[in-house]
């Protein structure tokens, strides 16, 4: 498959799906210097590199072609552009893939109906003033031309997630060289969203096909 991953981070879902030899030609976008260059440097190390291109840039407007994919992944980036301009990654998206072609990502997004008190303090941590919602997402993709809409739901992870997190933070921040600024941000953070998930976070994966 010709792939492309709207937030890399470090490549490691692009490095998993070339080695299950799934990659015909791989682009992976993201706006971190620091990870993308480590990204390249494991490519490099495993001989990928050849294979998987790490650009950059924002996945809100990626340079490449037209039609130019078969698949369109991303795994946990796109909340933090918020609602309105998920939008505009559904439409890049929609411009890259081939006709029949898939956008396959999993996202941590706002229940339908939420605690906005309990949410405030996690708006206020990844600076938007909502998330989007599951229906928000299938309605964008529905107005791009996708179809055969497809979702699996994961929310019972989220807790668990965030404070498998917090407990490397605790462990780890100093060794890494974390400053104090940041851990004691960081914890904060992590905790609000263990602590204020339930009934009001959603975790969902959601697959739909290209198919105007």
């Amino acid at each position: 498959l010709r792939i492309l991953d709207m937030g890399c981070g470090y490549g490691g879902m692009l490095r998993r799906l070339w080695k299950e030899g799934l990659v015909w030609s791989a682009v992976g976008c993201d706006i971190s210097l620091r990870m993308c260059e480590q990204s390249r440097a494991k490519n490099l190390a495993i001989g990928a590199s050849k294979d998987i291109e790490i650009l950059e840039e924002s996945y809100l407007q990626v340079s490449v072609g037209d039609a130019s994919a078969d698949l369109v992944i991303s795994m946990d980036a796109l909340l933090h552009v918020g609602p309105e301009r998920q939008r505009l990654v559904v439409q890049e998206a929609a411009r890259i893939l081939r006709p029949g072609g898939w956008m396959i990502f999993s996202d941590i997004m706002q229940a339908e109906e939420v605690d906005t008190e309990m949410m405030q303090p996690i708006y206020d941590r990844i600076n938007l003033s909502k998330m989007g919602t599951v229906s928000n997402y299938r309605s964008v993709l529905e107005e791009c031309g996708f179809s055969n809409f497809t979702t699996d739901l994961h929310s019972d992870n989220i807790a668990t997630h965030y404070g498998s997190v917090l407990t490397v933070l605790e462990e780890k921040g100093t060794e890494i060289g974390l400053s104090e600024e940041y851990r004691q941000n960081a914890s904060f953070g992590l905790k609000v969203c263990r602590d204020h998930s339930p009934n009001n976070i959603v975790w969902w994966f959601i697959a739909a096909q290209n198919t105007s």
